[in-house]
């Protein structure tokens, strides 16, 4: 669903080169949970804030942030900046994650992504309850009480990295479906097991 997005980025980047995106129906509806003119309102209510956006943001919110980061890399931008003030969109669970690793106030926007969102705390439980042995790994951007549950916090690279370090044989993933894909893939003397059904992406 971020195939659009990632399309943008990468032409913004790139500017002499051709991108060229399969999808042309692709979308993710957290980018447009927030609006150029919300953010604009929203830096007028915090004028000495820097503003950080998810790198799953629009062209146009990037444009009027300060810097952009991703799930990687969020708590080295937001640490990286002067400002005690830092207004994060549009992801409000990446950015009370941020916030538990950083002293600064962290200004959230009320925006998340369906399909980290979804999850909840008491998913996990179960999940772990049918596979006792297994570690939880999850995005930075689920919710804080399943953040709580896990064993470890990683990005899509970084979940990777562990799996394939890790003396654990089962792994519990709380993020998209195709992760589990990607990682049987990649690592297939390892068991992945999904922490929920990914719901649809009509919300």
């Amino acid at each position: 669903m971020r195939g659009g997005l990632m399309a943008e980025t990468a032409a913004i980047l790139s500017p002499h080169k051709k991108v060229v995106l399969p999808e042309k129906g692709a979308w993710c509806p957290m980018a447009h949970m927030i609006t150029p003119d919300q953010l604009h309102d929203l830096k007028a209510l915090h004028p000495e804030a820097a503003v950080v956006c998810y790198v799953n943001s629009t062209a146009e919110i990037k444009a009027k942030s300060d810097i952009c980061c991703t799930s990687a890399n969020g708590v080295q931008v937001v640490a990286s900046l002067s400002e005690k003030q830092v207004i994060f969109v549009p992801d409000r669970n990446l950015a009370a994650y941020v916030a538990r690793h950083t002293d600064k106030e962290i200004i959230p926007w009320n925006g998340y992504c369906y399909v980290h969102d979804h999850l909840t705390a008491e998913q996990v439980q179960a999940a772990r309850a049918e596979h006792p042995g297994a570690e939880v790994l999850v995005h930075p951007e689920c919710r804080p009480e399943v953040i709580d549950l896990a064993d470890y916090v990683y990005s899509t690279a970084g979940m990777g990295r562990h799996a394939k370090s890790s003396p654990a044989r089962e792994f519990i993933i709380g993020t998209e479906a195709g992760m589990i894909y990607r990682l049987k893939k990649e690592i297939p003397r390892r068991s992945f097991i999904r922490s929920a059904r990914t719901p649809s992406a009509r919300i």
